[in-house]
């Protein structure tokens, strides 16, 4: 999707790197360095640490001063508990969403299913997980209870590791667009407890799929 000669060097590594990382090329707990990427990337070592401030911002790595940067580590308890909650909860203001969203609010989350048709047939995966992010967060934000946006903000924030995990693996991100297009489908007809449902089914699928291939290698 995106067109990587026209980003800035920060910003192409910080694609490489988020790439490598999300889709297990790069396992938790491994040393990234800095002079190591410079070398395969041909460039500098000034955006690669600019990169890695940006991954750690998003939860990905882990930065300790004079120690470099590591993948970050997934706490697999606190991964579960978390993982409860959000089921719970972004089912539940999806169905309140779907009561509240205007007709123009719809048509906003279809321009975002477009892009991510176009990410599968260009077979951009990063780019398909950030729309993927987007598409969801879209929904809760117009559930009309704040309360529960910050909520689910701040448990999402809590586990930005794993949300790419499940969608960028290559048997998935087909099955995904047509989840979500059934998704908008039904939020057109304004069926608020079957979206609720299929994303409830979504999210305990991707998180049993963590669970059972990711956490048991650490």
């Amino acid at each position: 999707m995106a067109d990587m000669k026209k980003l800035t060097e920060e910003e192409r590594v910080y694609r490489t790197l988020k790439g490598e990382i999300v889709t297990g090329k790069r396992n938790p707990g491994e040393r990234i360095i800095v002079a190591q990427i410079s070398q395969s990337l041909g460039t500098s070592a000034m955006p690669v640490r600019a990169a890695l401030k940006m991954l750690q911002q998003d939860g990905l790595v882990e930065v300790v001063p004079y120690a470099g940067a590591t993948v970050k580590k997934i706490d697999g308890k606190e991964y579960s508990e978390i993982s409860a909650i959000r089921q719970l909860l972004e089912p539940y203001a999806a169905q309140l969403a779907v009561k509240c969203m205007s007709e123009q609010e719809i048509d906003e989350l279809q321009k975002l299913l477009d892009v991510m048709e176009k990410c599968v047939k260009e077979g951009d995966n990063v780019t398909y997980s950030d729309y993927n992010t987007k598409f969801h967060t879209y929904i809760n934000k117009h559930c009309g209870n704040q309360t529960l946006i910050d909520l689910i903000d701040q448990l999402a924030n809590r586990s930005k590791i794993t949300r790419n995990f499940y969608i960028l693996r290559a048997d998935r991100i087909a099955e995904s667009l047509e989840e979500h297009k059934e998704i908008l489908r039904l939020i057109r007809c304004r069926e608020a407890e079957k979206v609720a449902e299929i994303i409830r089914k979504n999210k305990i699928g991707g998180y049993q799929t963590i669970l059972r291939d990711i956490l048991r290698e650490l």
